[in-house]
């Protein structure tokens, strides 16, 4: 089973629904299982066509934040890093997070 969160058009559509949950069959894109409770019956493939490509469409446009939220320092790490860059006149926590944004830029 895998959930999918709803955007743009398919929003208007099901103004109740955040996300449908979905369950494939293998490689084919087939729906098996379909949990919306206020539309009984699944989107037909053409519909389900463009749910899947906007899901895609918006995976990699937040594919930098996923690449990021990895790449941080842990929380207790930075506060580390802040409070020594108090104490030393340092701003190696700065330089720690401009670097990890730097590696995974956002897209334009």
């Amino acid at each position: 089973m895998i959930t999918i969160p709803l955007y743009g058009a398919l929003k208007h559509k099901y103004p109740n629904r955040n996300q449908i949950s979905v369950r494939i069959d293998g490689d084919v894109e087939t729906i098996t299982a379909w949990d919306v409770p206020d539309v009984p019956e699944p989107p037909p493939e053409s519909e389900w066509a463009s749910i899947k490509e906007e899901y895609d469409l918006h995976l990699k446009a937040t594919k930098y934040q996923r690449d990021r939220a990895t790449s941080y320092p842990s929380i207790q790490e930075q506060l580390d890093m802040q409070y020594w860059d108090a104490v030393n006149g340092t701003n190696k926590w700065q330089e720690a997070v401009a670097k990890v944004k730097t590696d995974n830029p956002k897209p334009e």
